[in-house]
C-alpha cells in the first residue's frame, strides 16, 4: 500500500501545470504574435483609403482583477521599407474571455483612438479595433487583430496548478505492465487530493502538495526526488518522468495529467485527431500511430501503422460524459480525458487480445487547419519514456528552437547521464513534424500548438520504442534584442542610415562605419537589416538574433543604369522653431507612387502606409551653412541626394 500511495502522488505531482479555475477570470497576461489588417477609409486623402497588412508583436504587461493594459507594435513591410505602428491599449476580461476597451495609436506622420473587443481562448487573443484618426490626417478605421501567446506572464504560480486534473500515466521495466489514471483535485496553494486506480489494484487515496518553478516545472517534498514534470504555455497539459524507488525500484514511468473544463458535450470531440500510442509488458516493444476522422455523433473511422510496418483501418464509436471522461464502445478497459483546451486526449488501456495484460498509453492530439515553422519556434519541455529491450530508460530536459528549425536541446538520461542533441525541425502544413536527415521519428502538433506527442524505433538498437511528449513553454519571445556590427565599402567606414525592425541610426561622427541598436523581434523572431548611404544601392537583409549580434553590412555602389527616383520638393518657414524649417513632396517613378526613406538633415520618414510617395518634415537648418541637405532611398532605385539653401 506505501508504494501505490507513493506511485499515486507521484503521478499527481504532474498536475501542478494546469490552469485555473473555469469559472475564475482568464489570465490574459503575456507576450502574443500574430497579424492585423486594417481597412482605412474617410480620409481626407482618398488614396491614402484602403487595406493595409502588418505583423503584429503584443504584451499585455499588467492584470489586476480583471481590468489589464499593454502595448502592440505593428510592422509594415512596403516595397522592401519597415514602418512601424505603436499602439497602447487597456481594458476589461470576463470569465468567459471576453474582452474590451480603448486604444491609441501613432504611426508614421499621424495617430488617434479607437475601442476595442474581442477574446480570448486558451492562447489565441483575437481583437476587432475601430476608430479615428485624430492628429495628421483624418481617416476611420478598423484593426482586425490576431494573435497567439508565445510566453506566459512573468513566473508560472501555484494559482495554475487550481482544478481538477485528470491522471494517465503508463511505466516500462521491472514494474511492467502498470498504468495508472483517476481524477485530482489541486488548489491555489498546491495542496492536491484524489484517487486514483491503478493497473490491477483497487483505488487508493492520495493527498500532498505541489511546488512550481517559474518557469513550470514542477516538484513535491511529498514524491521522489527523481520526479520532475513540466506545464505547457497553455496551463491544461502537464507531462513528467519518474524512477521508482519502491515496489520494482528502478522502473521508470511517464505521467499525463489534463485540466478539465467546466463541461463536455459529444461534439467537443468531432474533428480530425492525430494518435501517438506505447505499450509496456508483454506485448511490448510497440507503437501504433493513426488519424482519426470523428463525428460529432463520435463515431470515426481512421487508418493506423504498427511499429513492425503492420498497417490497418481504425473504427468505432467514441463517448464522452459531461465531466470529460471518454469510453470507447466495445471496451471495458480503455478510459481516457481531455484537457480543458480540448485540443489533447489521453487514453491508458489493457490489452485483452495480441499479447493479453499489456498497457499502452495513447496520446491523441487534434489538428489545427494548417501549421508553419513559426509554430515550432520557442522553448520546449521534452519528456521521453522506452518501452522493450532498451527499458528502463527515460530522457527529459529543455529543447530550444529557432524560427528556422534548428534546436539544440540539453537532456538528463535515465540514472543521471547528461546528453546534447542538435539539428533542425520541419513541420508540415498539416503538423506532421520530423528530423531533417531522420527517418525513425514521427510526431504530431496539437491545434492549440503547445503540445507535440512523437513515437520512435531506435535506430541503435532497431527494436526499443519509444513515445515523447512536448510542452511549450513560451514561443519566441517578441522582445528586444541588441545587434551590431560594421558598415564599410571596401576597407573604409561608411557614414550610412542603419535601420532595423523599425529603430534606426547615423553610423557617422564618434560612431563612424560602427551600428549598434537595440530592436524588436518581427512575429517571426527575426530582424530585417537595412542601410542606406548616398552613392550606393540600399542595403536589406534578414538576421537571427544570433546572427544579428556581429554582423558588417558591405555596401555596394549604385549602378550608372539604376533607376532613378523622381522628387517634388517644396519649403517654407517651420512652424514651431525659427531655425527649422519645413519641407514636402513626392516620391515616385514613372508616376507611380513609391515606398521610400527620407531623410533630411537627421530627421526622417517613410512615404509609405496611408500616405503613399508623399513625405513632410519640418528639419534644422545647418548651423553652419543654413543648408537642408534631402537624401531618399528605395530598393531597386539609385540613391537621391540634393542640397537646397534656405
Amino acid at each position: 500500500m506505501k508504494k501505490l500511495l507513493l506511485f499515486l502522488m507521484l503521478f499527481l505531482f504532474v498536475s501542478a501545470f494546469k490552469v485555473g479555475l473555469a469559472d475564475a477570470v482568464p489570465d490574459i497576461r503575456g507576450d502574443y504574435s500574430g497579424s492585423y489588417t486594417t481597412v482605412v477609409s474617410n480620409c481626407t486623402d482618398s488614396e491614402s483609403n484602403g487595406t493595409y497588412n502588418a505583423t503584429l508583436a503584443m504584451s499585455i504587461s499588467t492584470q489586476t482583477g480583471n481590468a489589464f493594459s499593454g502595448s502592440a507594435m505593428g510592422t509594415f513591410e512596403v516595397d522592401g521599407l519597415t514602418a512601424v505602428e505603436y499602439i497602447q491599449l487597456s481594458g476589461t476580461i470576463t470569465e468567459s474571455g471576453q474582452i474590451s476597451g480603448n486604444t491609441s495609436h501613432t504611426f508614421l506622420e499621424t495617430g488617434g483612438e479607437g475601442t476595442f473587443t474581442g477574446q480570448l481562448t486558451g492562447n489565441t487573443l483575437t481583437i476587432e479595433n475601430p476608430g479615428q484618426d485624430t492628429y495628421g490626417e483624418t481617416c476611420s478605421y478598423i484593426r482586425s487583430m490576431s494573435a497567439s501567446r508565445v510566453s506566459a506572464s512573468g513566473a508560472f504560480t501555484t494559482n495554475d496548478m487550481e482544478g481538477i486534473w485528470e491522471v494517465n500515466g503508463l511505466a516500462s521495466g521491472p514494474g511492467a505492465p502498470w498504468w495508472i489514471r483517476g481524477p485530482l483535485t489541486v488548489t491555489s496553494n498546491g495542496a492536491f487530493s484524489g484517487s486514483l486506480e491503478e493497473y490491477a489494484s483497487d483505488p487508493d487515496s492520495v493527498s500532498g502538495t505541489f511546488s512550481i518553478s517559474g518557469d513550470g516545472i514542477i516538484t513535491s517534498d511529498d514524491l521522489s526526488t527523481d520526479f520532475r514534470a513540466a506545464m505547457d504555455l497553455g496551463k491544461t497539459v502537464i507531462i513528467g518522468t519518474n524512477t521508482w524507488d519502491y515496489g520494482s525500484p528502478g522502473t521508470t514511468e511517464i505521467t499525463t495529467l489534463l485540466k478539465k473544463a467546466e463541461s463536455y458535450s459529444m461534439s467537443d470531440m468531432e474533428g480530425t485527431w492525430k494518435a501517438n500510442s506505447l505499450a509496456s509488458g508483454p506485448g511490448a516493444p510497440w507503437w501504433e500511430r493513426g488519424e482519426m476522422n470523428v463525428s460529432a455523433d463520435g463515431s470515426f473511422t481512421g487508418s493506423k501503422t504498427e511499429s513492425d510496418g503492420t498497417t490497418g483501418s481504425l473504427s468505432g464509436t467514441l463517448n464522452i460524459s459531461a465531466d470529460g471522461i471518454i469510453t470507447i464502445a466495445g471496451s471495458s478497459t480503455l478510459r481516457g480525458s481531455m484537457d480543458s483546451g480540448k485540443t489533447v486526449m489521453i487514453f491508458t488501456n489493457t490489452w485483452s487480445t495480441g499479447s493479453p495484460g499489456t498497457t499502452e498509453i495513447k496520446v491523441m492530439t487534434k489538428k489545427e487547419g494548417s501549421y508553419s515553422q513559426a509554430d515550432l519556434a520557442g522553448t520546449w519541455e521534452v519528456n521521453i519514456l522506452a518501452s522493450g529491450p532498451g527499458a528502463p530508460w527515460w530522457e527529459r530536459g529543455e529543447m530550444n528552437i529557432s524560427a528556422d528549425g534548428s534546436f539544440l536541446g540539453t537532456f538528463e538520461e535515465y540514472q543521471g547521464h547528461p546528453d546534447t542533441l542538435s539539428g533542425t525541425l520541419n513541420i508540415s502544413t498539416d503538423g506532421k513534424v520530423t528530423i531533417v536527415g531522420k527517418d525513425n521519428g514521427h510526431c504530431s502538433m496539437d491545434s492549440g500548438k503547445t503540445i507535440i506527442t512523437c513515437t520512435a524505433t531506435w535506430s541503435w538498437d532497431s527494436v526499443t520504442t519509444e513515445m515523447s511528449v512536448w510542452t511549450k513553454k513560451s514561443g519566441i519571445n517578441p522582445s528586444w534584442v541588441e545587434g551590431h556590427g560594421s558598415i564599410y565599402y571596401g576597407t573604409t567606414p561608411l557614414c550610412a542610415m542603419v535601420l532595423a525592425n523599425g529603430q534606426y541610426m547615423f553610423t557617422c561622427g564618434d560612431n563612424l562605419g560602427v551600428w549598434d541598436l537595440e530592436v524588436p523581434l518581427d512575429s517571426s523572431g527575426e530582424i530585417t537589416l537595412q542601410a542606406y548611404c548616398s552613392g550606393f544601392s540600399p542595403f536589406k537583409t534578414v538576421l537571427t538574433p544570433s546572427e544579428a549580434l556581429d554582423f558588417d553590412i558591405v555596401m555596394i555602389r549604385a549602378a550608372e543604369d539604376s533607376r532613378e527616383i523622381d522628387i517634388t520638393v517644396q519649403t517654407a518657414p517651420g512652424t514651431d522653431n525659427p531655425n527649422w524649417e519645413r519641407i514636402w513632396g513626392t516620391v515616385t517613378h514613372d508616376g507611380q507612387d513609391l515606398c521610400a526613406m527620407v531623410l533630411a538633415n537627421g530627421q526622417t520618414m517613410f512615404s509609405c502606409g496611408v500616405n503613399p510617395g508623399v513625405f513632410d518634415l519640418e528639419v534644422p537648418l545647418d548651423p553652419n551653412t543654413g543648408e537642408i541637405t534631402l537624401q531618399v532611398f528605395a530598393f531597386g532605385f539609385a540613391p537621391y541626394k540634393e542640397v537646397f539653401m534656405q
